[in-house]
């Protein structure tokens, strides 16, 4: 009998590692885990999602000339303010007007003696063109090739270009039954328009029973008129061969300078070379000065 009690004693469990009865509900082992609070409900379709910020960099300035707001284009221009009206001014005596001077009338670049009635100065037309190359034929060492004349005919050279016309008799515009007969072509110079303001004298003859009366000099003095005038010229020059004493001699007492001589100018001839000779149109010329003798 006690041993009996003792052996009951002896299997009698401690308090310390007794257990609390278990539930036959929940699991055996471990507590239940924790329960998550349910997600929050999904916003309004209407809102506009919200986009994560670009990590990339931004763009030069450059690249963005163009990149205006379309508000900023469509703005209306702000009104101008309305300037004040200024009071009336008193009116003052209009100022006098200058009258402008007369230009001055073109020189004589050289001495003249005045030129026969009967003769007159005209330009060069078609019906003048054979008795022209007539002329050049008998009074010039070379002979002209066709195009020569055709260029003639053309401007600017025929506004440079001036034909001497003899009349047997002086022209009587009221005696209207009087028939005079044609005139005849006695003299022509023919020139050309080069750079730096120069007129080049490329034919200049007269027919050798009319050369004692001034026309040469007549017709150089009209086409330097003209082309001063025309075409702003401030100097001429001209070629003359070298065999021509004579036409060397009156270039220079006209106060054309020589200023070269150029040996194989003209390769038809013998001898081929030729003088060079230059007269200039100075302010004083144009101011109304005389240079002739």
């Amino acid at each position: 009998m006690l041993q009996s009690s003792l052996s009951r004693w002896l299997k009698k469990p401690d308090a310390s590692t007794q257990h609390a009865p278990l539930d036959p509900e929940k699991p055996p082992s471990s507590a239940p885990p924790a329960t998550k609070p349910p997600p929050p409900p999904p916003k309004a379709s209407a809102a506009p999602l919200r986009l994560p910020a670009a990590t990339t960099a931004a763009p030069p300035a450059m690249d963005n000339w163009n990149d205006i707001p379309d508000d900023f284009l469509q703005a209306p221009a702000r009104p101008r303010p309305r300037k004040s009206p200024r009071a009336a001014a008193t009116p003052r005596a209009p100022a006098p007007v200058a009258l402008s001077r007369p230009l001055p009338a073109m020189p004589q670049l050289f001495a003249l003696r005045p030129l026969p009635s009967n003769v007159d100065l005209a330009a060069l037309t078609e019906e003048h063109l054979p008795a022209y190359k007539r002329l050049n034929a008998l009074t010039l060492p070379v002979a002209y090739p066709e195009s020569f004349y055709k260029e003639t005919m053309t401007e600017p050279h025929l506004s440079v270009t001036l034909v001497a016309l003899w009349r047997s008799s002086p022209a009587q515009p009221s005696n209207t039954d009087h028939v005079s007969d044609p005139p005849r072509l006695v003299g022509a110079v023919r020139c050309r328009l080069l750079p730096s303001s120069q007129l080049y004298i490329s034919t200049l003859g007269i027919l050798a029973p009319y050369r004692s009366h001034g026309i040469a000099m007549h017709l150089l003095q009209a086409v330097v008129r003209k082309a001063v005038e025309l075409h702003g010229v401030r100097s001429i020059t001209a070629h003359v061969w070298e065999a021509n004493e004579e036409g060397l001699d009156w270039y220079k007492k006209r106060n054309f300078e020589l200023l070269d001589k150029e040996d194989l100018y003209y390769r038809k001839l013998k001898p081929p070379g030729a003088f060079l000779v230059r007269k200039s149109i100075g302010v004083g010329d144009l101011l109304g000065g005389s240079t002739g003798e």
